[in-house]
């Protein structure tokens, strides 16, 4: 989603009006469970409190560099080009999860994985897709992805295998790793 320039307009104002620099610093929060996912997946209609509460679990926060108005003043649209700036700053800052990981493989794979296949599936994905990764660890990746979804009821595991309870729960989760992802 396109973010709102209201504000960096007033930011903009305020630089051209006072002559000092004004810095707009891009914050990236990363969310283990996003408390509105029933939500934005359909299978919910609106996330109450409680449920917001009771989802919610570890949040991480990346303070991004910050964005120097008077950079950008002399561009034709300097408000698009901070938008952008902003953006490129919360892609390369926001988390890439475990739970995001395992999820986008199982996503890719049919909903199914060997488990003795996912370690050398995470490895892989770690090494060909830059990002600001939680861990790099594939023991630690597998673990803590596989408990979240388990904990969610997004998974089961068994017989060997891990596999998908909630489609739509995973393909949301998967589509937060990275864009240019195998």
């Amino acid at each position: 989603n396109p973010i709102k320039t209201g504000l960096l307009s007033t930011a903009i104002d305020a630089y051209l009006s006072s002559g000092s620099e004004i810095l707009i610093v891009p914050l990236a929060l990363s969310y283990e469970n996003v408390p509105e996912d029933a939500e934005f997946c359909g299978a919910a209609r609106k996330t109450n409190f409680n449920e917001f509460i009771k989802t919610r679990t570890r949040v991480y926060l990346d303070v991004c560099e910050p964005i120097h108005v008077s950079r950008h003043i002399h561009l034709d649209d300097p408000t698009a080009a901070i938008a952008y700036q902003i953006t490129s700053a919360w892609r390369k800052g926001l988390r890439i999860l475990p739970n995001q990981v395992i999820a986008r493989l199982l996503n890719d794979n049919d909903h199914a994985i060997e488990h003795k296949a996912i370690y050398n599936m995470v490895d892989e994905f770690v090494h060909l897709n830059p990002g600001n990764y939680l861990t790099r660890d594939t023991d630690r990746i597998v673990k803590m992805g596989v408990k979240i979804l388990k904990g969610r009821k997004f998974i089961k595991t068994g017989k060997g295998v891990i596999r998908s309870e909630q489609p739509g729960f995973i393909e949301y989760y998967a589509g937060m790793t990275p864009e240019e992802s195998i």
